[in-house]
């Protein structure tokens, strides 16, 4: 059986010194040369992430595009390189991730095998390059990109989807959907995401599944700069803000509807901050995740109070 063309993509912005570790994993796949391409989507950079690109080619690993997408954003950058895919399957991870070598054939495996498929998911592992602070819990890995949904092949439904740092989309699907929505996925200091769950619940919606698979892992590395107590109470706030955005794209949310959405949030955030300094008083290392559940709430609050301010707005004008 002739394996489905792939283009993998990775979107990256000012990250040279782990952007090579990607592509080498990406290089040293386990997949028809001549069956799958590399797309390098340079999102705004100011340091040598070209020069990584154009290193790695003259060793070589010709078949890597380079494209310069100066709208910062995650979703523009990722849609950016769909737009130049050639692949049947575009497949996306990170610039701090590795991918394992069987990883494009295990997610292509199962567009081959099963029918009806949007998207793919695999697993993603953390991989530590620094040592582990004495007071991250262990559920903050989660909110760090970790997904193991168990080590057989499922059909995913919504809320358990596939994360965008481990999926691989059906290209024309992809474009039938128009891309994801650049309002969500994260813009610099924008920790808003969310894309590619809201990508993969419109795909269901138009009547397609969504698979995972076990063998198709990524190590996501465990950056020192994301762990800090303030990265991970920032990454909560805009989990917060996200889940509002994509609850607003599935169902337009009314006026009424968003008040009591911040309300209750606002509540939630209040009980969740008075657990954490409960826990911080008794010494407990689960404060840090009571805090960061703390700021997932009052992000949500944040998120419907904004939006109604923002309708309040368009409605003046």
């Amino acid at each position: 059986m002739t394996r489905p063309a792939v283009s993998a993509i990775i979107s990256t912005r000012n990250r040279s010194q782990h952007l090579k570790d990607a592509l080498l994993g990406l290089v040293r796949q386990e997949y028809p040369c001549d069956q799958y391409e590399i797309i390098v989507v340079d999102n705004g950079s100011t340091d040598d992430t070209r020069e990584v690109v154009e290193d790695m080619n003259s060793q070589g690993a010709a078949r890597i595009s380079y494209l310069y997408e100066p709208v910062v954003g995650l979703s523009q950058a990722r849609n950016t390189g769909a737009g130049a895919a050639k692949g049947d399957i575009i497949a996306y991870t990170d610039d701090d991730a590795i991918p394992d070598s069987k990883w494009l054939m295990s997610l292509a495996a199962i567009f081959q095998q099963e029918e009806n498929v949007a998207c793919v998911g695999g697993k993603i592992e953390p991989l530590w390059i620094s040592a582990r602070p004495p007071w991250f819990p262990d559920e903050a890995e989660y909110l760090l990109g970790k997904l193991d949904y168990g080590e057989e092949v499922k059909e995913l439904d919504f809320p358990r989807l596939p994360h965008g740092g481990n999926i691989a989309i059906d290209r024309r699907v992809f474009n039938s959907l128009g891309g994801f929505r650049t309002e969500l996925g994260l813009a610099d200091s924008r920790l808003i995401p969310h894309e590619e769950i809201e990508l993969c619940y419109r795909a269901q919606k138009s009547g397609y599944r969504i698979l995972y698979t076990p063998k198709a892992v990524v190590h996501h590395k465990m950056r020192p700069e994301i762990l800090t107590k303030e990265f991970l109470l920032s990454r909560s706030r805009g989990i917060g803000q996200g889940t509002i955005l994509l609850e607003h794209h599935m169902r337009a949310s009314s006026r009424m509807r968003l008040i009591r959405r911040a309300i209750m949030a606002l509540g939630r955030g209040a009980l969740c901050w008075l657990r954490a300094k409960r826990f911080q008083l008794r010494g407990v290392r689960r404060g840090c995740w009571a805090e960061c559940q703390a700021q997932r709430h009052l992000g949500e609050s944040y998120g419907a109070i904004s939006m109604l301010l923002s309708r309040d707005k368009e409605e003046v004008s």
